[in-house]
């Protein structure tokens, strides 16, 4: 994880801000994904609390 912080310190704030965006998003769907195997799918916006923690 460190040398992933150093690599990313390279790089200017908007693609720095890309990254952290798609691997919020990939977060997200392997959240949702799981969610969906065990059957405990959350209704509404509750699907973006993980996000916001």
């Amino acid at each position: 994880m460190l040398l992933l912080y150093k690599r990313l310190r390279m790089f200017p704030l908007w693609q720095q801000s890309m990254l952290v965006m798609v691997l919020v998003g990939i977060n997200q769907l392997l959240f949702f994904w799981m969610q969906n195997i065990t059957g405990t799918t959350a209704g509404g916006l509750q699907f973006f609390i993980p996000f916001l923690h």
